[in-house]
């Protein structure tokens, strides 16, 4: 990023919608924890602190009768992986292979899947059960379950991001994390009789706007302790954020997010995603935003014209 942007981004200055997650690591350093996303996935939340952070190709490798109509275990795709770890990290030298674990303690949905089948199967797989068994046989839930029957133990499940549909290319949305969700709160209420429990973060839940205005302070007080720079004797005097502008192109999620948090936030919606406004007076009639803007460049140049 910064070689694209032609400016210095440290990581600390990147939230993603899972960064928040990191809160959760003490807790479950040494759980073996389901983590779905991209081939990637597993990796950045061992990096997180997640020692047993393991993704759906990787429990496939241990037992492809899991789910066996998938390209993740190459039965589709004349033994092609989508999923292949990464070769400083061999298969065989993952802790995961070599450990008797088999019980998820949580579950973590990080990003958008690759293979939703594989997916929706293991983690109502892992949400069922007294244990959240994937491997082997499950010791309880038995299908179909009484309708007078107690809600089953279910394993701690988390998503990061709550958007239904979001804008490409293509002339309709595509589904996002959102419609994840949903799928898994159908599936599960049909599987038990009950429904889901989870914890949601991501925009446009506070805890995501609350942890990205304390990043943002500390990112401005780290400022204030650097030399001036004209004058490198001087420092300069600790910052207070009195704005905070989010730029966003979905009203359902950056939008709403921003006016819901008040205080010093501001909402900027742009017209490069989900919103397309009528003409010029038309706003969300939902979530209104507080400017809008035809592009990212163009609400940049307004916040700075304000300011500078």
């Amino acid at each position: 990023m910064s070689e694209l942007l032609g400016v210095s981004v440290s990581k600390h200055q990147i939230i993603m919608s899972h960064t928040p997650m990191q809160r959760l690591a003490m807790e479950h350093r040494d759980h073996l924890v389901l983590v779905v996303g991209n081939e990637l996935t597993p990796l950045i939340a061992q990096a997180y602190g997640f020692k047993y952070a393991v993704g759906p190709s990787q429990f496939l490798r241990r037992e492809p009768s899991i789910w066996p109509h998938t390209y993740m275990n190459g039965a589709l795709a004349g033994k092609v992986e989508l999923c292949p770890m990464p070769s400083e990290d061999k298969t065989e030298a993952h802790p995961f292979y070599h450990s008797k674990l088999t019980d998820v303690r949580a579950i973590f949905v990080f990003h958008d899947g690759l293979d939703w089948g594989t997916e929706l199967q293991m983690v109502c797989d892992a949400l069922r059960g007294e244990t959240g068994r994937v491997l082997g046989a499950a010791a309880l839930n038995t299908y179909p379950r009484p309708r007078d029957s107690k809600p089953p133990p279910q394993t701690p499940i988390f998503f990061t991001n709550p958007d239904f549909v979001w804008k490409n290319e293509q002339s309709f949305p595509r589904f996002g994390q959102g419609a994840f969700r949903m799928s898994v709160e159908v599936l599960y209420k049909r599987l038990t009789g009950h429904h889901l429990h989870y914890t949601e973060i991501g925009k446009p839940t506070a805890l995501t706007y609350s942890f990205a205005q304390q990043r943002l302070q500390e990112l401005a007080d780290q400022l204030a302790l650097e030399p001036a720079a004209t004058d490198a004797t001087m420092l300069q005097q600790p910052s207070t954020l009195d704005r905070i502008y989010m730029i966003g192109d979905n009203p359902a999620s950056d939008i709403r997010g921003a006016n819901r948090a008040k205080g010093k936030w501001v909402s900027v919606l742009v017209e490069t995603g989900v919103f397309m406004r009528h003409d010029e007076h038309h706003n969300d009639p939902d979530d209104p935003a507080h400017h809008i803007f035809r592009d990212v460049s163009r609400a940049v140049d307004h916040i700075l014209t304000e300011h500078v």
